[in-house]
């Protein structure tokens, strides 16, 4: 053996420490055993330690007593030689386990404290805690700081079925204290209402409370109540680990104040006492039991007193979406009474809704028949037309057309009277309009129509003769940029305020105005059909509609056409011009024409063609002309489809030029140049100031 130590050197009482010896060398296969001595019982340690095979030490733990008063104990540790070492045993072990509470309800706790015999050293002295018992908790250790001779903890518990008893044990090295707990039921602790007075009819509400937690069972409380106006569930339950419980008290309606008295009983009995007032919910009507979908019926709530300050709300509630009513309705203070609208909606069936008014416990039904529309009603406005003219026709039902929407068929007497087979009404609509067409008719007719969904319903309609009998163009067959008169026929005279006819091209290039007014006592109106140039033939249907009759024209509107030609003057001197003009029946089209012009003579010149612009009815183009020695006829032609002429005398008179003469032919050429300007021009000796001709050769003497 080498050595023996303990460490700690020093432990309050009651704690451990470790000796560990140690040997020169391993320990053979055999092992070594070394035997323990201690000269104290305040020093405990086993016989003997035994260090396996292949080891060089060997640990053992020293258990020590509470002391009090510092104590040295004395160990030996003998394997062939006895080595000794030393223990300091310090007062301060555990000396006591205390409860606040040794006995409380499930769910309640209580405080324990342990307690050394001496200050806890410096670092403080750990205390482990143990319960037998799964109903009473507490922590694993609590420690006693430095200095101090105590340290407390919580026991917590739960709620219990029946009487539990817990031990609590603290250990402090190899002293242990221990401390008997009893957990208890829960018990009945108090019973409260509120509010404390209700209206007959609302509700109130209880509360219990306990003492302590329901244990795993739970707990069921007994409740009574000495009226029939205020009612509660016979028991209350409550769950495990629940400490109160709250349960619905219902009223009915009183006629004057009352008290309840109200029991909770478990184990011990509580009372309470709740006021009802009168004004509670009496009574709820309906102004009509029975409704077309879509209209509606007022409910009435009655308080069997007045309400008091602030009101009284009353629920209101329907079992059917087809029937709606607001969510609540208040009675106004000092009043007994309010009403409300029940809302429908259409219906394809009867469907019945029941209405709830509701107040605390008191909940009054009504039942509303929710029918589907009828026929109402069935008006022609107006009720006279010409014939050609539309009247209108109105349906009305008695309530909403149902979801699936309603059909009215609908029947004339008169073929002049014209209707749709059936009219539907949509879903939600109270009503529906319809046209009758009327037809031209040679003398008055009464028309009788009949509407039929489920019963029928009759109307007349008076159709008038006047109707729109003809319809003419004056001109068929124009060029683009004329005009045609239309004139419109009525079968007899417009009445008073005239008739007014509608008017309608299918073309642009026609057009016509939106209406035409025949006079009060007149049969006739005329209108005019403006046309505008094409380029080319275009085909326009002019159409007059009078009520249901319309008449169709056609109107052919053709390209310009050349209609004529002049020239201005018609008489000139050879060397001016003239203007020539060509005129167009009707307007040019858009892309603008192009006329072929000629001459039939070089004295006057054309150009070849005039271009005349859309829209345009004529055109101009100059004539240009030469000197000529004799009077000339030029003949100009235009063509454009045809051929149209026009001439211009052309006469002489304008300057010339002339060339140089070989002197030898003449003996006086002074005389020769005076003498021929005075004979071919005796307008002008001179140079003319309207000729653009000039001499070309100077006169040179011979």
């Amino acid at each position: 053996m080498n050595g023996f130590t303990v460490a700690p050197s020093s432990v309050v009482g009651g704690s451990s420490s470790t000796g560990t010896i140690s040997l020169h060398g391993q320990a053979g296969p055999s092992g070594v055993v070394a035997t323990l001595t201690s000269n104290t019982s305040s020093a405990t340690v086993p016989a003997s330690v035994s260090i396996p095979s292949g080891s060089s030490t060997g640990a053992f733990t020293i258990a020590t007593g509470v002391v009090n008063s510092t104590t040295t104990a004395i160990l030996a540790a003998t394997y062939g030689v006895t080595v000794h070492n030393s223990l300091t045993i310090t007062a301060g072990g555990l000396s006591n386990l205390s409860l606040s509470l040794n006995s409380v309800y499930g769910g309640n706790s209580t405080t324990g404290t342990v307690t050394l015999s001496a200050p806890a050293p410096i670092g403080g002295t750990s205390v482990n805690l143990s319960s037998n018992s799964a109903s009473a908790l507490v922590p694993a250790t609590v420690v006693v700081p430095s200095g101090a001779l105590s340290a407390q903890f919580t026991v917590a518990t739960i709620g219990v079925d029946s009487l539990v008893s817990a031990t609590i044990t603290a250990t402090l090295g190899v002293t242990s204290k221990t401390a008997v707990l009893s957990i208890t039921p829960a018990t009945l602790a108090g019973f409260t209402i509120a509010p404390a007075s209700v209206t007959g009819g609302a509700t109130a509400t209880g509360t219990i409370s306990l003492h302590g937690q329901a244990g795993p069972s739970g707990i069921s409380v007994s409740v009574a109540s000495n009226i029939a106006a205020a009612s509660a569930p016979a028991t209350v339950a409550f769950p495990a680990g629940s400490t109160s419980g709250t349960f619905t008290i219902n009223t009915g309606v009183v006629n004057s104040t009352t008290t309840a008295i109200f029991a909770v009983t478990y184990g011990v009995t509580v009372h309470n006492s709740l006021t009802i007032t009168a004004g509670g919910l009496s009574n709820f009507t309906l102004s009509l039991n029975s409704v077309y979908g879509g209209n509606s019926s007022v409910g009435t709530v009655t308080l069997s007193a007045p309400a008091p300050g602030g009101g009284t709300v009353v629920s209101l509630s329907s079992n059917n979406s087809n029937a709606t009513v607001p969510a609540t309705v208040t009675v106004s203070a000092g009043s007994n009474s309010a009403m409300f609208t029940v809302t429908t909606v259409g219906v394809d069936a009867v469907a019945t809704s029941t209405i709830t008014a509701s107040l605390g416990g008191i909940s009054i039904n009504r039942s509303l028949a929710i029918n589907p529309a009828a026929l109402a009603g069935f008006g022609i406005a107006p009720s006279s037309v010409v014939g050609g003219y539309a009247a209108s026709g109105t349906i009305s039902l008695q309530g909403q057309a149902g979801p699936s929407g309603i059909g009215v068929v609908i029947t004339s007497n008169s073929t002049a009277a014209i209707v749709p087979a059936t009219v539907t009404i949509p879903a939600g609509s109270t009503g529906m309009s319809f046209n009758i067409n009327t037809s031209v008719v040679s003398a008055n007719i009464n028309a009788v129509l009949a509407a039929t969904y489920g019963v029928t319903v009759h109307n007349s309609l008076t159709i008038t003769s006047g109707g729109l009998s003809t319809f003419s163009l004056s001109v068929n067959n124009v060029h683009g940029g004329v005009s045609s008169t239309g004139t419109v026929t009525l079968s007899a005279l417009a009445p008073a305020g005239g008739v007014v006819v509608n008017l309608a091209s299918n073309n642009s290039n026609a057009t016509v105005p939106a209406t035409v007014t025949v006079l009060a006592g007149s049969d006739t109106a005329s209108f005019t059909v403006n046309t505008v140039g094409v380029d080319s033939v275009v085909n326009a249907t002019i159409t007059a509609t009078l009520g249901a009759t319309s008449i169709d024209r056609s109107l052919t509107i053709n390209p310009a056409a050349l209609i004529g030609f002049s020239i201005a003057p018609i008489n000139v001197t050879g060397g001016s011009s003239a203007t020539g003009t060509i005129l167009l029946q009707g307007q040019v089209g858009p892309s603008g024409v192009s006329v072929t012009v000629s001459s039939n003579t070089a004295a006057a010149t054309v150009p070849a063609t005039v271009v005349i612009p859309a829209g345009a009815t004529s055109g101009t183009f100059a004539i240009d002309t030469g000197v000529v020695a004799s009077t000339t006829n030029a003949v100009i032609a235009v063509t454009l489809g045809v051929t149209t002429h026009g001439s211009l005398t052309i006469n002489p008179g304008g300057l010339f030029s002339f060339a140089d003469t070989k002197t030898s032919h003449f003996r006086d050429l002074t005389s020769f140049r005076d003498g021929i300007i005075a004979k071919l021009c005796p307008a002008t000796a001179g140079v003319s100031s309207g000729t653009s001709q000039r001499l070309r050769r100077p006169l040179r003497s011979a």
